[in-house]
């Protein structure tokens, strides 16, 4: 494909992680995938040219030709074609697939281009990983008063006190969001994991004598929060089923969603993912 050699580059195995990974901790870089003998992929590649030339640097554009480099390609979880992903501090954050309209590819971008408060997010990472972990959290929360709806911002904030194991701080975080921030995946994905993780570290033999004389779903969710805290996930996702079987409705349906939230964490192309994602769907269809 051609390129502009200002903001539009191919990668190779070797170049993917300083054109993509490195590069969108300061902005939105989109990857797409392609190959010559796969007709849309050319009517996409003419729209993120076009967007190329209007947004002029505001995001960069990586092409990855799968027929030379499918290995990577199908690490990336690309199967099928045309694939464009959107990549932001090193993790894709949308996945666009088939040929789409312009305005879907200028709604996504617009999304995750970098604002004033990417600026103090990268100094407070910067703080954070120094080692001054409190001062990088005030940052953060002064930062999420200030532009309530970044949720970039927000879900960092989020992660922070998860590695610092302020799991309540993170709920509390997370209740005085905006109701539309709260339904972002992103954001109910980080509540899920603080939800689990709040009820961890009890013991886990107790855990099971209690259920074996009183199966309480309160009980058994402690006991799968206490199998992630232990990176059993396997037993804490037979915990969670058991949950969404007997107790669908208790605490918003909490089982479904820690299992949703475990198969995000491990990764659609784990083998649990696929164990469980069928015996979930299989139960609520």
């Amino acid at each position: 494909m051609d390129s502009n050699p200002d903001f539009v580059f191919d990668a190779t195995d070797e170049s993917f992680r300083q054109l993509v990974l490195e590069n969108s901790t300061r902005g939105p870089v989109l990857v797409n995938f392609w190959s010559a003998g796969v007709g849309p992929c050319l009517r996409v590649w003419d729209t993120l040219k076009a967007l190329v030339q209007s947004y002029q640097g505001r995001f960069l554009l990586v092409n990855i030709n799968t027929d030379s480099y499918g290995q990577l390609s199908r690490q990336l979880g690309v199967n099928s074609l045309p694939t464009v992903h959107i990549y932001r501090d090193g993790e894709v954050v949308h996945r666009i697939h088939g040929a789409e309209s312009e305005k879907s590819f200028i709604d996504a971008i617009d999304r995750y281009l970098a604002t004033p408060s990417d600026k103090v997010l990268a100094h407070a990472t910067a703080l954070f990983h120094s080692g001054d972990q409190g001062k990088a959290v005030d940052v953060l929360v002064q930062l999420v008063a200030a532009d309530p709806f970044n949720m970039r911002v927000t879900a960092a904030l989020l992660k922070f006190l998860i590695v610092m194991k302020a799991y309540q701080r993170g709920l509390d975080v997370v209740a005085g969001l905006d109701e539309s921030m709260q339904q972002k995946p992103e954001i109910g994905s980080l509540k899920t994991h603080l939800e689990l993780l709040v009820e961890s570290g009890h013991d886990r033999s107790a855990l099971i004598d209690e259920l074996a004389r009183n199966d309480l779903p309160e009980t058994r969710f402690r006991l799968a929060a206490t199998c992630v805290l232990e990176n059993d996930f396997e037993a804490a996702l037979e915990q969670l089923m058991i949950v969404v079987e007997k107790h669908r409705h208790f605490r918003d349906d909490i089982g479904r969603r820690s299992m949703l939230a475990l198969f995000d964490l491990l990764g659609r192309d784990h083998p649990l993912t696929s164990v469980y994602w069928q015996k979930l769907s299989s139960y609520l269809h």
